[in-house]
């Protein structure tokens, strides 16, 4: 685990989770202007829609297969794991695979997994958690509560693809959806 990523997360969304349920409550508690406000998020994630149904097609798994090193790497590491049992930590990872921290301040935090480096910017990534929490604290209700603690356990058991194909099409089609429906009332 890279704890430090894990607490800057951590502090940037949970008052982003509490202030985000008041904009809900005092501006957004009739259905059409919260369906806009649903739209637009949406609409930001369409990209992300977009991108996901993407990745399914020919070209991109070709260019996935001939450009993605990190995955290589770590598949050739399993393989040698396998073949050598001897390294281990006592949680039964191989030393190599463990998260070390390098860096951690109030700037940067770097850490290093598996010989590769990773460093990103506090602030950012507290105002990315931040916005974040938000976005969540203002959806929170019944579906957010069952996504959370229903859908997370279960995706496990679905392929990737399936769940790639099935996000895309629901996050596009219910941006347009709820930006029509605001027009359209």
């Amino acid at each position: 685990m890279a704890w430090p990523l894990a607490w800057v997360v951590i502090i940037g969304t949970l008052p982003g989770i509490l202030i985000g349920y008041y904009p809900r409550i005092l501006y957004l508690p009739e259905p059409r202007p919260f369906k806009l406000f649903v739209g637009i998020v949406l609409l930001y994630l369409l990209y992300i829609g977009i991108r996901l149904l993407y990745e399914l097609s020919e070209r991109a798994q070709t260019r996935k297969t001939r450009s993605n090193e990190l995955d290589k790497k770590i598949l050739e590491r399993a393989r040698l794991i396998r073949e050598q049992q001897r390294s281990r930590t006592p949680s039964g990872l191989p030393t190599d695979a463990v998260v070390r921290t390098i860096t951690f301040n109030l700037k940067i935090v770097e850490y290093e997994f598996w010989g590769d480096r990773f460093r990103f910017s506090v602030p950012a990534m507290l105002l990315l958690a931040f916005v974040v929490g938000i976005i969540g604290g203002t959806y929170y209700g019944i579906g957010g509560f069952a996504g959370r603690y229903i859908g997370a356990p279960l995706q496990e058991y679905a392929p990737q693809q399936f769940i790639k194909r099935m996000l895309g099409i629901m996050i596009t089609s219910l941006a347009i959806s709820y930006i029509v429906q605001f027009f359209m009332t």
